[in-house]
């Protein structure tokens, strides 16, 4: 499976990406990158039907086959997510038209009913996500339709999935937990919308999580960079300790940091933050301060840091 990164820059233009195979591998190409994505987007090992270890729980598994560049049968969700808590069966086609719902779409609600009853897992539990490039009505309109004991089903434009990935990529701390929650929020947005309005809806709704979600990893993030910059400029240096202010000037031309600080939309990274987030999460130490007011880091050993990890584990049962 390709980097999260690598599968961000295809699922970002699928027509330059699907150019590079055969007409006949698209649809099979397709699946594969939209499986990979939600394995990149749970932080999940991502499995095939050629490779696929039952002993291991949580995972993304594509039912297609990569040896034999095959699709997923017939009978079963393209792709099935096992997060914490709950399960996805994922469908993934790149038709737009009528024919989506008939010919793709259709047993995505059978899929999902399969899946929950083979695993003894209530209907809530499990979220059917049928991804495409843009939703065709007949498809919105059969999914407001499906009935009361149907599972959730939520259909997603490809451009949500890029912008789901994207913000896990950069919050790398999110938990499962908050994935739910946005696609708790999306479901709620059949009640008496068009399927347009339904699009601008689920836009809207994802850009605020995306929001809130980096904001609650920002210090956790900002750390984590911080805490590389300390250990990169000891390495290059020799020296034991840095002030808050050599490490602002590592992150502020770090094109990831200057990223996250765009989509959240606050000002540039700040020695504030920087602060905050290693005394924070326990990631460095100060060492006094510089004739000029800067305080002085010393990072943490990794050992030591992964050790009160264990413990906070063990304390939390």
């Amino acid at each position: 499976m390709a980097a999260a990164r690598t599968v961000l820059r295809y699922l970002t233009d699928v027509p330059i990406f699907l150019d590079r195979f055969p007409t006949n591998r698209h649809s099979t190409e397709y699946e594969m990158l939209v499986a990979s994505a939600f394995s990149h987007v749970l932080n999940l090992p991502f499995f095939t039907s050629d490779d696929d270890d039952p002993h291991v729980a949580n995972k993304v598994k594509w039912n297609g086959s990569v040896t034999g560049v095959q699709k997923a049968p017939g009978g079963e969700a393209d792709a099935v997510a096992t997060a914490y808590g709950f399960s996805i069966t994922v469908e993934a086609t790149r038709k737009t038209r009528a024919n989506q719902w008939t010919d793709e779409f259709s047993q995505a609600i059978r899929h999902a009913k399969w899946f929950a009853n083979s695993h003894g897992l209530r209907m809530n539990q499990v979220v059917s996500v049928l991804v495409c490039p843009s939703i065709y009505s007949d498809t919105y309109n059969a999914i407001r339709h499906r009935g009361d004991e149907a599972p959730i089903v939520i259909p997603m434009e490809n451009q949500v999935l890029v912008d789901v990935l994207r913000t896990s990529i950069l919050a790398q701390t999110m938990l499962h937990a908050e994935i739910r929650d946005l696609l708790d929020d999306v479901c709620e947005q059949f009640e008496n919308l068009t399927v347009r309005r339904y699009c601008e809806s689920v836009r809207a709704i994802t850009k605020k999580w995306q929001a809130h979600v980096l904001k609650s990893e920002q210090m956790a993030f900002v750390g984590a960079r911080a805490y590389r910059a300390l250990t990169k400029m000891r390495n290059d240096t020799g020296r034991s300790s840095f002030s808050d202010g050599e490490i602002l000037r590592c992150l502020e031309r770090h094109t990831t940091v200057m990223q996250y600080y765009r989509i959240l939309g606050a000002d540039d990274v700040s020695v504030r933050d920087i602060d905050q987030a290693l005394r924070d999460h326990k990631l460095a130490f100060s060492r006094g301060k510089t004739f000029d007011g800067e305080i002085l880091f010393c990072p943490v050993c990794k050992d030591d840091f992964a050790g009160r990890l264990q413990r906070l584990m063990r304390e939390v049962g």
